[in-house]
């Protein structure tokens, strides 16, 4: 692998992942392939692709995705357990990760590695006018992962307006 290569489904929960045998250290190759620059995308899908124990033991040794996606399909944004973009970054910020690190992830960073830094995943002048209104809302919501395991988190962004190129494309409704 070199710079600039991802690796996608990096919280799966099955061998030859991140961590070793056992599943209790991140390997040292993937500290190492991080550092030099290969990507390491969470894309949070269904089959075992998002696994909350070994995710909690990445995160607790340091480890964390580089961008943040989904692998979303008819079936898993209808059924789950991923529903949306912000659903993954929620329970991303479950386990400890903050809310500006889950944001730019999810933007700046992808926008970046794809070479279009400034232009999208930005709200500076002269970027498209792709933006996303979130709400951090406060309460009890359960999250599961591809293995069926739940957490109940007290933490949730939701989405309330999607804008593409300036125009609506989702619009939250009135509750």
């Amino acid at each position: 692998m070199k710079p600039g290569d991802i690796i996608t489904h990096c919280f799966h929960g099955r061998d030859h992942g991140i961590m070793g045998p056992g599943r209790q250290l991140i390997l040292k190759e993937v500290v190492e392939a991080q550092r030099h620059g290969v990507i390491f995308d969470c894309a949070h899908g269904r089959g075992g692709h998002f696994n909350f124990p070994l995710i909690e033991k990445a995160l607790d040794q340091g480890f964390l995705p580089d961008t943040i996606s989904t692998d979303l399909t008819f079936g898993t944004a209808t059924r789950g357990p991923v529903f949306d973009l912000t659903t993954t970054m929620s329970k991303l910020m479950y386990f400890g990760v903050a809310l500006d690190d889950v944001v730019t992830r999810a933007t700046a960073t992808p926008a970046k590695i794809l070479g279009f830094e400034g232009v999208v995943g930005s709200l500076r002048p002269g970027a498209n006018a792709d933006i996303a209104i979130l709400e951090l809302r406060e309460g009890s919501f359960e999250f599961r992962d591809t293995d069926g395991n739940t957490v109940n988190g007290k933490r949730r962004l939701v989405t309330h307006l999607t804008l593409k190129d300036g125009r609506v494309l989702y619009e939250r409704p009135a509750a």
